[in-house]
Protein backbone atom coordinates (compact mmCIF):
# COMPACT_ATOMS: atom_id res chain seq x y z
CA UNK A 1 0.00 0.00 0.00
CA UNK A 2 1.41 3.46 -0.85
CA UNK A 3 1.83 6.69 1.33
CA UNK A 4 -0.96 8.19 -0.43
CA UNK A 5 -3.50 5.40 0.10
CA UNK A 6 -2.68 4.86 3.94
CA UNK A 7 -3.54 8.85 4.18
CA UNK A 8 -6.81 8.96 2.32
CA UNK A 9 -8.04 5.62 4.49
CA UNK A 10 -6.82 7.51 7.71
CA UNK A 11 -8.77 10.57 6.42
CA UNK A 12 -11.87 8.68 5.11
CA UNK A 13 -11.76 6.93 9.19
CA UNK A 14 -11.64 10.15 10.41
CA UNK A 15 -14.08 11.83 8.86
CA UNK A 16 -16.36 8.61 9.44
CA UNK A 17 -15.25 8.88 13.17
CA UNK A 18 -16.12 12.87 14.07
CA UNK A 19 -19.77 12.07 12.28
CA UNK A 20 -20.33 9.56 14.18
CA UNK A 21 -19.30 11.73 17.33
CA UNK A 22 -21.54 14.74 16.11
CA UNK A 23 -24.35 12.31 15.43
CA UNK A 24 -23.94 10.97 19.18
CA UNK A 25 -23.35 14.26 20.75
CA UNK A 26 -26.73 15.50 18.92
CA UNK A 27 -28.72 12.61 20.10
CA UNK A 28 -27.45 12.75 23.50
CA UNK A 29 -27.93 16.75 22.94
CA UNK A 30 -32.11 15.68 22.24
CA UNK A 31 -32.51 13.05 25.24
CA UNK A 32 -30.83 15.63 27.69
CA UNK A 33 -33.36 18.36 26.31
CA UNK A 34 -36.51 16.31 26.31
CA UNK A 35 -35.91 14.29 30.03
CA UNK A 36 -35.42 18.35 30.89
CA UNK A 37 -38.66 19.48 29.70
CA UNK A 38 -40.32 16.44 31.45
CA UNK A 39 -38.59 17.01 34.22
CA UNK A 40 -40.18 20.88 34.14
CA UNK A 41 -43.51 19.38 33.50
CA UNK A 42 -43.32 16.93 36.66
CA UNK A 43 -41.86 19.82 38.69
CA UNK A 44 -45.03 22.08 37.84
CA UNK A 45 -47.53 19.52 38.49
CA UNK A 46 -46.11 18.70 41.32
CA UNK A 47 -45.99 22.07 42.69
CA UNK A 48 -49.25 22.72 41.37
CA UNK A 49 -50.45 19.94 43.79
CA UNK A 50 -48.36 21.10 46.67
CA UNK A 51 -49.55 25.00 46.83
CA UNK A 52 -53.08 25.51 45.29
CA UNK A 53 -53.50 28.87 43.51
Amino acid sequence: MTKKGRANGSFFGNHIYENLLARRSHLLHQLLSRQQERLKTVLTNAHEDIVPW
